[in-house]
């Protein structure tokens, strides 16, 4: 199914102010022993009955969800942004397990300690945190009431394209004139992923290095274990305990960074709720090209997710 901006922009509240991102209340919370995560918060977590969870992508952070948290404007739900382990602002120890099941047990553990009992959430993650949420919502205990995956498909590793580009230019970036040149390369690889390049700023871009450069040897270090961990039970044998609905959203442009038609089918044929829709004029950078999308795609499964397959 192809989308346009429009359609999915009528889903969202008439007259919802979206000229700025809501205020973020910033902390590092603990998912267990030596285990930090970087969180962000809006509204009161403990109270509400319903969250929205955004997970930023391997090389994303908080700042890249900000977009679609101006996109969603007020809303009914919490709203909760999560660095996985390794991520973002979130710590890099050294021994610890990057795996994409362990990450998601971490989330599951910090979702038990800041949300109600009863709370549920719905997810937006992009690229391979996709993964992560598909694992967090196939427990037996999940809070998962539905999940927005932007352009991730189901992977056993994150030993992605875009792992590999970030391995690549994150040596460069420890000496001025190399962070100079790494940021160029990397801009341009963000254009590549992208129909529409206007989001691609110098400050965007600098956001998305920071977390390396601040520590360009943890970062090196964690990526390449990222990069080389492997779950133990293969994603397509975890699909099909998702009962929650899962929207995937793709972009029109091909770029080796997409999900291709074997994840897609390995999609449609476990998951039991899944619908796919194709982004006109998006690549795989939809929660930055197409902010309004993600957000009405998450307002929609709050609102009550479809129950039928796209085929």
């Amino acid at each position: 199914m192809r989308l346009t901006a429009l359609f999915f922009a009528l889903l969202l509240p008439l007259g919802a102010p979206r000229a700025q991102a809501p205020r973020l209340q910033q902390w590092v919370a603990s998912s267990g022993a030596s285990d930090s995560l970087a969180v962000s918060a809006a509204g009161s977590l403990r109270q509400s009955l319903c969250t929205i969870l955004l997970l930023p992508g391997t090389l994303g952070s908080a700042a890249s969800m900000t977009s679609v948290l101006r996109a969603l404007g007020p809303t009914e739900c919490s709203v909760l942004v999560v660095d996985p382990l390794g991520m973002g602002a979130s710590l890099r120890p050294t021994h610890a397990d990057y795996s994409l099941s362990a990450q998601a047990d971490r989330l599951h553990r910090l979702l038990e300690r800041l949300l109600p009992p009863s709370g549920h959430v719905v997810v937006a993650a992009q690229g391979t945190s996709a993964t992560i949420a598909y694992r967090l919502a196939a427990r037996p205990d999940t809070r998962v009431h539905g999940i927005v995956s932007i352009a991730g498909g189901p992977v056993d590793q994150q030993r992605t394209p875009g792992v590999r580009m970030a391995i690549a230019f994150a040596p460069l970036v420890d000496t001025p004139i190399g962070r100079a040149v790494a940021r160029r390369k990397f801009a341009a690889a963000l254009r590549a992923q992208s129909t529409h390049d206007a989001w691609i700023t110098s400050a965007v871009v600098q956001s998305y290095l920071a977390p390396i450069e601040r520590d360009v040897r943890a970062g090196l270090r964690t990526l390449r274990a990222m990069g080389n961990a492997r779950d133990s039970v293969p994603i397509a044998d975890v699909l099909p305990y998702i009962t929650a609905p899962v929207h995937l959203l793709v972009g029109d442009l091909a770029t080796p960074s997409a999900p291709d038609t074997s994840q897609l089918a390995m999609l449609r044929r476990h998951v039991r709720h899944v619908r796919v829709d194709t982004v006109r004029g998006g690549g795989t950078m939809l929660h930055e090209e197409h902010p309004a999308i993600v957000a009405a795609a998450l307002v929609q499964l709050i609102r009550g997710p479809a129950q039928a397959t796209a085929p």
